[in-house]
């Protein structure tokens, strides 16, 4: 099916700033629009290796809104798998990671990726965090692991290539990784991006790939649509800063 009409909203470092204000703004937007809603990670207010008790508040609001998926930031991860579960509870949606190799035996925390059906447009999505093992001293007492980007998304888009209309990735990454990966894969409709806090209110295209980013702290709801064939980006603001 084309997908043109379709729209794409996202956010990321959202840092735990989406307020009852900012939800309600972000559910005006969407409201009765055929969309999907997605989040470049680093949604919780919880730093690297900590835990926020009873959960996180932004995490159920986020479902409450009905997010399809998020990327894993640097603070979504915790470098021991019973915690991180914890600090993910409260996520009633996928949260992606295809690079992170997770201990064998325990349930999964993340996925690789997913396929949404979205008024008939088939959408891939995959998403990546960046490496918080290697190099850390969580590296000798982690049962975690992190794989080659580009390796980790080749198998976790084979099949998603044939079986969908379109790809998105949720990277968080930074901004010079995105652009580095679209212009060297060349298979992304759209790079959700985040962890750099960059505000693009039009995105970056780099060949076919659109590369977008809505600043950090929940500032910005980003709007993507097809028009004339392209994807395009703008940003709404979703309250007085």
């Amino acid at each position: 099916m084309s997908n043109e009409g379709l729209m794409i909203y996202h956010t990321n470092d959202l840092h735990g700033k989406l307020d009852i204000d900012s939800t309600e703004r972000i559910r005006s937007i969407i409201a009765g629009r055929m969309g999907l809603l997605l989040d470049g990670g680093d949604a919780v207010s919880a730093g690297n290796i900590g835990m926020r008790p009873g959960g996180e508040p932004v995490l159920r609001r986020m479902t409450d809104l009905g997010y399809a998926a998020m990327a894993m930031g640097n603070r979504e991860f915790h470098p021991f798998p019973g915690i991180m579960r914890l600090k993910l509870a409260c996520a009633g949606f996928p949260v992606l990671c295809a690079n992170l190799v997770e201990p064998e035996g325990v349930p999964r925390i993340c996925r690789t990726r997913l396929e949404v059906n979205v008024g008939g447009c088939r959408v891939g999505v995959t998403g990546i965090g960046p490496d918080m093992i290697r190099g850390f001293s969580a590296e000798r007492i982690s049962p975690f692991r992190f794989i080659p980007v580009k390796k980790a998304l080749q198998r976790a888009t084979e099949r998603l290539k044939d079986e969908t209309d379109m790809l998105i990735l949720l990277s968080h990454q930074g901004m010079e990784q995105d652009v580095r990966l679209a212009e060297e894969m060349k298979i992304f409709d759209i790079i959700i991006g985040g962890h750099s806090h960059h505000i693009l209110p039009e995105g970056v295209t780099v060949g076919n790939t659109l590369v977008a980013q809505a600043g950090y702290g929940a500032e910005y709801l980003g709007r993507i649509v097809k028009s004339g064939g392209r994807w395009r980006s703008e940003l709404l603001e979703l309250g007085d800063r």
